[in-house]
């Protein structure tokens, strides 16, 4: 599986570095950017064959209004299932 996270600030890198270690038997990438720029990745990330693009808050409901097949929120998170 392949999984993009749209980080929406530098101190999320650590966390998912983490889930990088944890769970080698997925292909995780990240970038580090809100709103618009947020979208810029997601939409890169849906177009190079992701299976699954994270986000939060703002960043993630603009993904959800722009790109959003099929979505599960948790938190107020919202995780795209393509």
């Amino acid at each position: 599986m392949k999984i993009f996270i749209v980080g929406t600030y530098e101190a999320m890198v650590r966390p998912i570095e983490d889930l990088k270690n944890k769970y080698k038997n997925c292909q995780i990438d990240y970038g580090i950017a809100m709103l618009e720029d947020g979208l810029k990745l997601a939409i890169d990330a849906k177009n190079n064959g992701y299976d699954a693009i994270i986000s939060r808050g703002g960043t993630a409901r603009l993904i959800k209004k722009h790109l959003a097949n099929r979505i599960q929120a948790a938190n107020n998170n919202y995780f795209y299932y393509y």
